[in-house]
């Protein structure tokens, strides 16, 4: 029996399609071992069907939220809620392509993608908080400096009337003028103490194009570590 097959080998063959969803099916062999019949079904996985339903999707949502940055400052709702949305989708096709794939106790370079996705959507969103944040404090901050610099105006203007007005009671020029500057005493309305000026060391502008240049360089560092280690497999 043992002869026969060795002399027949050609004779089994696999007759099926030789392309599959996620493999392709190489020429079969079989061999036998002490009675033992082996067959060797050799599968390669086809590199299109990731490409097609795991790294276009991920890198249009990735892509997506990097746009994100180049939104307007004032619109903070409009970049949030997109990053926010990519994010979801992300996660979503992770547990889809997670539930997909056979279960291991190490790390898939499939789900090193995923997870690098996942997580620079996450700083993108950071970003977009630190720039909002930037954002008011500025407002604030030149707020603060048009009332200080009315103020000496309103100052060097009182001291003038005063001057030129006699003693008594307050003018009605005097009255007037502190009612066009703006500057009459308002219980509810709380000024900024100069001990408490805010002082600014990044710009808005400034976090917004480190936010850009920072996330290029993690995109391209990356990109070429994970396809050095994937073809180096």
């Amino acid at each position: 029996m043992t002869k026969w097959w060795e002399k027949n080998k050609s004779w089994a063959r696999y007759t099926g399609g030789a392309l599959l969803m996620e493999y392709s099916v190489g020429p079969a062999t079989a061999q036998t071992d002490q009675n033992v019949l082996k067959v060797h079904v050799p599968l390669a996985r086809r590199h299109g069907y990731a490409v097609i339903n795991v790294y276009l999707p991920s890198l249009t949502m990735l892509m997506i939220g990097y746009l994100t940055l180049f939104f307007l400052k004032d619109n903070f709702e409009v970049r949030v809620m997109t990053a926010l949305t990519t994010l979801l989708v992300m996660a979503t096709l992770f547990s889809q392509v997670a539930a997909s794939l056979p279960k291991t106790s190490y790390f898939k370079l499939v789900d090193i993608w995923l997870l690098f996705c996942i997580f620079s959507t996450f700083f993108i969103i950071v970003f977009h908080i630190l720039i909002d944040v930037l954002r008011n404090r500025t407002k604030a901050h030149d707020r603060y400096d048009h009332l200080c610099h009315r103020e000496i105006l309103f100052t060097k203007e009182r001291h003038e009337l005063t001057r030129r007005l006699a003693p008594g009671p307050p003018h009605s020029d005097f009255v007037r003028l502190r009612k066009s500057s703006g500057l009459l005493h308002n219980p509810k309305e709380k000024r900024p103490a100069h001990s408490k000026r805010i002082r600014l060391r990044v710009s808005v502008a400034e976090m917004e194009r480190f936010a850009r240049i920072f996330m290029a360089i993690v995109f391209f560092i990356f990109n070429i570590i994970y396809w050095i280690s994937a073809y180096a497999i």
